[in-house]
């Protein structure tokens, strides 16, 4: 064998030996990885349901006064009550996110362990939910997930006090 032969032996070795791993890739047919060091992507779109962990004290159904996402009324459309108030006093739907504690929706009947009372969906996602309450009896203990994912779990409801009237109470989001 050559002298020239041997050194351009020794140089496919070196190249084979030290290319990088897009070379070493090329070279049995396949392409170059990349490693994601971000994660999964974020969902574009988060759901929020929730759900009577514990019922409220009262025996009559929820009255609620506001639900607010981050301190503001939710994004048009984003928010679905599961049935609709169904009691006498009770104010138009919009009295749900209004701001106003004046104004509330309300049912006759209480509603069971199990029973998904809202659905809350957007495209972010925010730092807490707020709830405003007619009386701490009216508050339950809510299980609320997010896409489809338990994240918060009560471990009771609000009480059988009747004041103060409202009330609210913030769900901060873990």
């Amino acid at each position: 064998m050559s002298q020239g032969a041997i050194i351009a032996g020794a140089f496919i070795v070196v190249v084979v030996c030290c290319s990088s791993s897009s070379a070493a890739a090329l070279m049995m047919g396949g392409e170059e990885e990349t490693s994601n060091t971000t994660g999964p992507a974020p969902p574009t779109e988060y759901k929020y349901e929730f759900i009577v962990e514990h019922p409220h004290h009262s025996t009559i159904g929820h009255h609620i006064n506001d639900v607010l996402i981050d301190g503001a009324a939710p994004p048009s459309g984003s928010l679905v009550l599961t049935k609709s108030p169904d009691r006498d006093n009770t104010g138009p739907l919009s009295s749900i996110w209004d701001a106003d504690p004046g104004t509330l929706v309300t049912y006759n009947e209480q509603e069971p362990k199990g029973s998904k009372f809202m659905t809350i969906t957007l495209k972010t996602r925010p730092k807490k939910f707020t709830i405003r309450y007619g009386r701490p009896l009216y508050g339950p203990g809510w299980l609320i997930k997010e896409n489809g994912k338990e994240i918060i779990k009560e471990t009771s409801n609000r009480g059988n006090e009747s004041t103060p009237s409202p009330i609210e109470y913030d769900y901060v989001l873990p």
